[in-house]
């Protein structure tokens, strides 16, 4: 089994919990539907253009 680095589980964490922070902004601050939309833009801030794949290529990952 692969063991995963520390910034990898923070990323997780973070895109797991980002759907629930959308909600809760969604009810309580902003009510707009444009806040959905940071979930694609975190997503590409955190994993970059290339997502997961891009960087296991970089990394000489076989996937």
């Amino acid at each position: 089994m692969e063991r995963r680095q520390d910034g990898d589980r923070s990323r997780d964490v973070v895109m797991a919990l980002l759907p629930f922070i959308c909600l809760v902004l969604f009810f309580t601050v902003v009510r707009t539907w444009l806040v959905w939309l940071l979930i694609p833009i975190v997503a590409i801030v955190i994993y970059g253009p290339g997502g997961k794949r891009g960087r296991d290529r970089r990394q000489g990952g076989n996937r």
